[in-house]
């Protein structure tokens, strides 16, 4: 979605989603989640906290929340005036 400057990237999907403890933490490098059933996903850990130091480093952001019907949302935001 683009807006004038800004500029919205929604990744959503219809897995388990991410449990309020963890939201934060799978933003860290080497840092996996464990879903609701208690399993690792796999990866490295890195995926997210690239994604936030790209976003951060062009001076945006990235969001995450709920999916509705299960899953989660992450938002790339780019582009928008910080106060």
């Amino acid at each position: 979605r683009a807006e004038g400057s800004r500029i919205e990237l929604y990744v959503a999907d219809s897995g388990p989603g991410v449990r309020p403890q963890d939201r934060e933490l799978i933003f860290e490098r080497f840092r996996r989640g464990t879903s609701r059933r208690g399993t690792r996903g796999s990866g490295a850990g890195l995926g997210l906290s690239i994604v936030r130091a790209i976003a951060e480093g062009h001076g945006g952001r990235v969001r995450l929340h709920d999916t509705e019907g299960g899953g989660a949302t992450f938002v790339l935001i780019l582009g928008e005036t910080r106060t």
